[in-house]
């Protein structure tokens, strides 16, 4: 290993991954798509528009990112844009139980709500969806629980 490695030590890990080793599939999914659903829920909400203009210029990426705007009509949008929620109405999820996941289908979203963000978007509020899901973790593992528990009544597992 060399000098410059960074590494991040968790503890726990072990316990924690021994406890959810026990619970059956079918609960575990159940946990699972009751918190994407709520993912999904928060991952719909816009932030408030930000109007742009001589006091408040947009952020662009590059200078080529500006002209290809203008040069496309607002990437096909619309100068000035008007949204249309379709980011918002991109989230769902696929799959199911266990194996079910969040996604955005949409073909602009990487660069709105993901790592590939433009810095306008984050200039103008729009968090990326790693830090949404971190921010909600508590309410997430809650949404999770509700879901496990929610099976466990239904097979008779609990009162």
């Amino acid at each position: 290993m060399s000098d410059d490695f960074i590494g991040i030590n968790v503890s726990g890990l072990k316990e924690v991954t021994e406890h959810l080793e026990k619970i059956p599939t079918e609960g575990f999914g159940a946990g699972v798509e009751v918190a994407n659903e709520y993912i999904v829920d928060f991952e719909r909400a816009y932030p408030p528009r930000v109007p742009h203009g001589e006091g408040n210029p947009y952020h662009w990426t590059s200078e080529k990112q500006r002209k290809a705007f203008f040069a496309t009509d607002g990437f096909g949008g619309g100068i000035p844009y008007t949204r249309k929620q379709t980011l918002s109405r991109g989230w769902k999820t696929i799959g199911s139980g266990k194996d079910q996941i969040v996604v955005n289908e949409v073909p602009y979203a990487q660069y709105v709500k993901d790592f590939k963000q433009q810095i306008g978007h984050m200039y103008d509020g729009w968090d990326i969806i790693a830090t949404d899901v971190m921010e909600r973790m508590e309410q997430i593992v809650r949404k999770f629980d509700a879901g496990l528990s929610n099976w466990l009544k239904k097979m008779g597992m609990t009162k």
